[in-house]
């Protein structure tokens, strides 16, 4: 068996590394263990564009957000969430173009700013969220949650 990825328990699983092939799995049901070989140097779930790790421990956090596109961008909210931009519609199933806000617990927050092309470059500051990217069409969105202005050339 030659596998790049493959399906554990109801979760997309991958392979990462230089070479990302599953050449064997035998399982163990008296343990409840699932041994894997092949060659790859890692080996994981599927974590949609974006994944939230302990920046100390390595761990995987959990609530990591699912994402239906790539991330290009990422700036932290100050409050323990993020800010991302990239080339995406979705996060976590809700409709979101391009730009999105994230709770510290992977939520999606209500702050919303859809932007019609992807976003390369995030800032935040002066009490407003800075987008950079390739645009289409230039229109103004003028939005205040939590006490933050967000203005956004799309």
């Amino acid at each position: 068996m030659v596998a790049q990825d493959f399906d554990l328990q109801g979760s997309r699983w991958i392979v990462g590394g230089a070479f990302r092939s599953v050449h064997a799995m035998a399982a163990d049901t008296a343990n409840g263990l699932l041994y894997i070989g092949g060659s790859f140097k890692m080996v994981g779930p599927r974590t949609p564009a974006c994944a939230w790790v302990h920046r100390t421990t390595g761990a995987a956090l959990t609530g990591t957000p699912s994402i239906d596109g790539m991330v290009y961008a990422m700036i932290p909210d100050g409050s323990g969430g993020a800010y991302l931009g990239g080339a995406f519609t979705t996060v976590n199933g809700t409709p979101r173009m391009n730009v999105a806000r994230l709770n510290a617990d992977g939520s999606l927050h209500s702050w919303q700013a859809d932007v019609d092309g992807a976003v390369y470059a995030l800032s935040v500051g002066g009490g407003a969220v800075y987008v950079g990217g390739i645009f289409n069409n230039v229109c103004l969105v003028l939005k205040k949650v939590d006490g933050l202005m967000t203005l956004v050339l799309c």
